[in-house]
């Protein structure tokens, strides 16, 4: 039986090679992108489903602070489990109420997920789907020409979303280039 614990700075290197190696997640699942969501104020929730003392799943989920009575967390790329496996439920159930008994602030009234699937496992099917989707499912790449040109031509707010682009870009390069290698196919 899995058992649900929050995962500690001592987890971190078996956490990303899971979250590297596993089909259903993505970069959002990473420590380092946790790390940079507590910078824009997120309240980082950190949990690792354990057989004995082998990290199996989990799911790390990110709450930002509301003034409303009640809070959402999201797992997005997320959460991490043999979504086929027949203890699929009981540890996603696990999770959730892990999230909702760790979530500091209002409570919970929702846990949203999306996990990277090719199909909608049977687990999953009963709920409704989101509206929009958090992560992308591909990436659309532009060549813009030279960048002072093409800054030039922008509008004064387009400018500075790419000025915040490229220090999001920097603090990306600064990511463990061993952990980013494990998501280039």
């Amino acid at each position: 039986m899995m058992r649900v614990r929050t995962l500690e700075p001592r987890h971190r290197k078996a956490w990303d090679a899971l979250a590297g190696r596993h089909p259903c997640s993505g970069f959002m699942q990473s420590w380092t992108w946790s790390v940079f969501k507590v910078l824009e104020g997120y309240q980082v929730l950190r949990l690792g489903l354990f057989e004995g003392s082998a990290l199996r799943g989990g799911g790390i989920a990110y709450v930002y602070p509301s003034p409303a009575e009640a809070g959402l967390a999201v797992i997005p790329d997320g959460p991490i489990l043999d979504w086929e496996a027949p203890d699929a439920s009981p540890a996603l159930q696990a999770l959730v109420a892990a999230l909702r008994e760790r979530a500091a602030g209002a409570p919970l009234v929702a846990v949203r997920v999306e996990p990277r699937l090719e199909t909608l496992p049977a687990l999953l099917a009963g709920l409704p789907r989101a509206p929009v989707d958090l992560v992308p499912d591909g990436t659309l790449e532009v060549d813009l020409g030279p960048e002072a040109e093409t800054l030039a031509r922008m509008k004064p707010t387009r400018g500075i979303g790419v000025y915040l682009g490229v220090h999001l870009a920097l603090l990306m390069v600064l990511m463990s280039l061993d952990f980013l290698s494990q998501f280039i196919v």
